[in-house]
């Protein structure tokens, strides 16, 4: 009688806490989101990989830049899914300005950048965190009549543009 109790006893301690929900514990690691737009993309394309994962699109809800120090502050919302969101802050330092090769008309920009997780939707709703890293976008330029580069927004050619931001993060 006594085995029988203890198996039980064994068996509950096993079982009770699987039916049990509990947080979800934090995960930590390299965070890295891939930006594209090619012509005729409605929306910037994000692809994450890391704490923070899926295939959906980038939409910028504000973009402003401190006078003082030249960084650019932007507020995004990464969205996966019509349930799953991120709201992303970046704070971005250009190290290498925007040039063009005008052979090529292929221009680049490079910096630095930091990112606040300040939450979400569906999976993401309680994420927190942040990273660090770098970017870089190469964009395509189309060309003017007259063959120089045109970096003008609405040359569909313009809107080509790669830019991978890596890092670390917490969610």
């Amino acid at each position: 009688m006594k085995i029988r109790k203890l198996l039980l006893f064994l068996v509950a301690l096993v079982l009770i806490p699987l039916g049990l929900e509990g947080t979800a514990a934090a995960e930590t690691g390299r965070q890295t989101f891939v930006l594209s737009q090619l012509p005729g993309d409605e929306h910037i394309r994000v692809t994450a990989a890391g704490p923070i994962r899926g295939v959906g699109v980038d939409e910028v809800i504000s973009e402003e830049e401190d006078e003082a120090t030249g960084q650019i502050i932007g507020r995004d919302v990464f969205r996966f899914s019509p349930n799953d969101a991120v709201f992303v802050t970046f704070y971005v330092t250009v190290t290498q300005p925007f040039t063009v090769d005008p052979r090529t008309c292929i221009g680049r920009v490079s910096g630095n950048l930091s990112w606040e997780i300040t939450g979400g939707k569906g999976r993401y709703e309680e994420a927190t965190g942040s990273g660090t890293g770098t970017f870089g976008v190469t964009a395509v330029l189309g060309r003017n009549p007259d063959g120089t580069c045109s970096e003008s927004q609405d040359d569909e050619l313009a809107h080509i543009f790669i830019a991978r931001l890596a890092g670390t993060a917490t969610v």
